[in-house]
């Protein structure tokens, strides 16, 4: 099976993430603007920041709890691309992906 067929094509993407902030902003009746604003207020970073550190937390606790390979961690958490993953992942963990699991 391909990973197009596993994991959702847009996840990650900005314009997907926009789309999810606006249901989100429609569902409590607030403008997206005053709720980014809002939430940055409240968590010091922005709702993107924040999805990105969250699926950052848990790639770790599945290289830790599985032996799934990077590949599979970093396409079902939704990033499309393993450089950037192995990146963004370094920074905010210290370690690569594949030198944190050793």
């Amino acid at each position: 099976m391909s990973r197009e067929g596993r994991y959702p094509s847009c996840c990650g993407h900005a314009l997907c993430l926009t789309s999810f902030f606006t249901r989100i902003s429609v569902s409590i009746r607030q403008k997206l603007s005053s709720f980014k604003r809002d939430f940055k207020a409240i968590y010091n970073m922005t709702p993107a920041s924040w999805i990105r550190e969250k699926r950052l937390e848990k790639a770790k606790e599945m290289l830790e709890a599985t032996q799934l390979p990077v590949s599979e961690i970093c396409y079902s958490l939704g990033f499309e691309n393993i450089s950037h993953f192995s990146r963004i992942f370094k920074e905010y963990h210290g370690q690569a992906p594949t030198v944190f699991r050793h």
